[in-house]
C-alpha cells in the first residue's frame, strides 16, 4: 500500500498509555509516573534496576530531573528514554545521555491517514495493490471485525499468529500476552480475521487503540493465506472499520 508517510504530527503515543503499562506489569515491570504524567518502566533483577522511558510526548529539563531521582531510588543500572518525534534532543544531550545503537521499539513506522475520505484512501493506492484487494473479493474472500474480541475468536487469531512465527521463524508472544491486552484496552481492542471462500481463516491483526488513534499490534497469515491475496484486503477493511471507530492515524509500527 502507498498511502503512508512520515509522522510529523504530534501525538500522544500507546507505550505512554496506562492500559500498556498494564500490560507490562504481565513481565516484571513497575510503572511509576512522574509529576508531569510521564511513565517511566523499572525493571528489576539481582544486580539492579533497568529503566525504559518510552516515546513521551516532551520531556523537559524538569522531567528529566524527576526521572533521574527516580532511577537513583530504584537504583538503576541502565536507563534508556526512546523519544518521540517532538522531542528537544539537545535537552537530553545536555543532561548527559548519549545516542545509543540498542532500541526496544521500530525507529521507523507508516501512519496511515484515517481522517482522509473513503476514496481518498483508495485513490492513494497503487494499482497493484487496487487489484489485490479486488482479486480477494472475486475470489471470494471475506473478512470480519471484532471489537473487544471473544476468547474464541483470540484463539482463532493465536492458532495463526505462532504458525506464522514458526514459518518465518521470529519470535512471538505467549497466549496471555494477547489475552492481557485485550482484557487491558477492552474496547479499545480490535481484531480483524480474514477467510477463503470455504471460510477457513487464512490471517488476522490486532490492533489497539489510545486516544484518537491506533496501533498494529500482532498479525498472522496461514500457509495458504500467504499463496493469496487476502491480506491486502484484511488491512483495507480494517483501515475502514477502524476509520468508522473515530479513529484518525493507523501506526503500522
Amino acid at each position: 500500500m502507498e498511502n503512508t508517510h512520515t509522522n510529523t504530527i504530534e501525538q500522544l503515543d500507546i507505550r505512554q498509555a496506562p492500559q500498556w503499562a498494564e500490560c507490562l506489569a504481565l513481565y516484571g515491570w513497575k510503572s511509576i509516573k512522574t509529576s508531569g504524567g510521564i511513565d517511566v518502566e523499572v525493571l528489576h533483577n539481582p544486580l539492579g534496576g533497568f529503566i525504559k522511558v518510552q516515546k513521551p510526548d516532551q520531556v523537559t529539563p524538569q522531567d528529566l530531573e524527576e526521572i533521574e531521582k527516580i532511577a537513583a531510588e530504584q537504583k538503576a543500572l541502565l536507563m534508556i528514554i526512546e523519544p518521540s518525534l517532538v522531542q528537544n534532543l539537545d535537552q537530553l544531550y545536555s543532561a548527559g545521555f548519549v545516542k545509543s545503537n540498542f532500541f526496544l521499539t521500530p525507529v521507523k513506522t507508516l501512519i496511515l491517514d484515517l481522517q482522509k475520505t473513503e476514496t481518498e484512501l483508495w485513490n492513494d493506492l497503487s494499482h497493484s495493490c487496487k487489484y489485490s484487494i479486488n482479486r480477494a473479493k472475486r475470489e471470494k474472500n471475506t473478512v470480519e471485525f471484532y471489537t473487544n474480541p471473544s476468547e474464541e475468536k483470540l484463539k482463532e487469531f493465536f492458532a495463526v499468529y505462532k504458525e506464522t512465527g514458526v514459518a518465518k521463524k521470529y519470535p512471538t508472544k505467549s497466549w496471555d500476552d494477547l489475552k492481557k491486552r485485550v482484557e487491558a484496552f477492552k474496547d479499545k481492542s480490535h481484531l480483524a480475521l480474514t477467510y477463503d471462500a470455504n471460510h477457513v481463516l487464512d490471517g488476522g491483526k490486532f490492533y489497539v487503540g489510545y486516544k484518537n488513534n491506533v496501533w498494529y499490534i500482532y498479525g498472522g497469515t496461514s500457509a495458504s493465506g500467504r499463496k493469496n491475496k487476502s491480506g491486502y484486503l484484511l488491512l483495507w477493511e480494517s483501515m475502514l472499520e477502524l476509520k468508522k471507530l473515530g479513529y484518525q492515524k493507523l501506526d503500522l509500527d
